[in-house]
């Protein structure tokens, strides 16, 4: 089966979110994915908080930069990618954020959830793609 792809790209507003959560679940009957409740769960809060962290980090909260989000569905695994306009991810070593601090937690989260996240430069801008394997849980 080939992969199922889906490309789009949206102003860096977190009004987008609302849709951003609905895409999993919109797409989870498609072409026999199957995708449980947790997975759909997962999976949206790696998409919303990838969407997030290239809003108030990259963009520093400017609507007018682009994200532009891809979504692959293979029978095993959903890559995501999103490439902002920002200047990345600092490559810089950071104490921990505190449990009660309101940021400073994104990437450890994503990184617990997925299978694998990288980050790389492109053309556009600064691309992080997560690998999620999905119902092995």
């Amino acid at each position: 089966m080939r992969p199922l792809e889906f490309f789009f790209e949206l102003g860096s507003d977190i009004r987008h979110l609302r849709f951003l959560r609905q895409i999993f679940p919109a797409l989870a009957g498609l072409r026999g994915i199957v995708l449980s409740r947790s997975d759909i769960a997962r999976l949206t809060l790696l998409l919303v908080e990838a969407f997030n962290n290239a809003h108030f980090h990259a963009h520093a909260k400017n609507k007018l930069k682009k994200v532009r989000i891809g979504i692959v569905f293979t029978p095993r695994t959903i890559t995501l990618t999103l490439t902002d306009q920002g200047m990345g991810i600092l490559n810089r070593k950071k104490g921990k954020a505190p449990v009660w601090a309101s940021s400073g937690r994104g990437l450890k989260l994503m990184k617990a959830l997925a299978e694998k996240i990288s980050f790389r430069k492109t053309a556009e801008g600064h691309t992080l793609r997560i690998r999620y394997r999905h119902g092995k849980r």
